[in-house]
């Protein structure tokens, strides 16, 4: 089983953009992305929701997920009940969308 990977922001998104079956998964909670909405092209599946592996199930498992949430935490928390599921490329946003916002702001 392959581990999980974890990429800076920069790495993060390159690499998405060249992944042909790349599926952009933020993880955080409803209450979360109400008041901050998902990235551009993110799919909004919230880890904590009871209902989250019956929804994940309507995903390709084959397919090369890129997790985040706020900080990073819980998108691991995703991505290693994700690979227990037999999901086996999985990567996650370093620092999570604080830190992705930290280097937009450097723009």
């Amino acid at each position: 089983m392959e581990s999980i990977r974890q990429l800076e922001p920069d790495t993060f998104f390159a690499e998405i953009a060249v992944t042909e079956d790349a599926v952009l998964l933020d993880v955080r909670p409803t209450s979360e992305t109400l008041s901050d909405p998902p990235l551009f092209g993110a799919f909004s599946l919230d880890y904590i929701d009871i209902s989250f592996d019956e929804k994940f199930s309507h995903l390709d498992p084959f397919s090369q997920f890129y997790l985040y949430c706020n900080d990073g935490v819980l998108s691991l928390r995703a991505a290693n009940h994700l690979q227990t599921k037999g999901v086996h490329s999985i990567t996650v946003l370093k620092g999570g969308k604080r830190a992705w916002n930290q280097i937009q702001k450097q723009y």
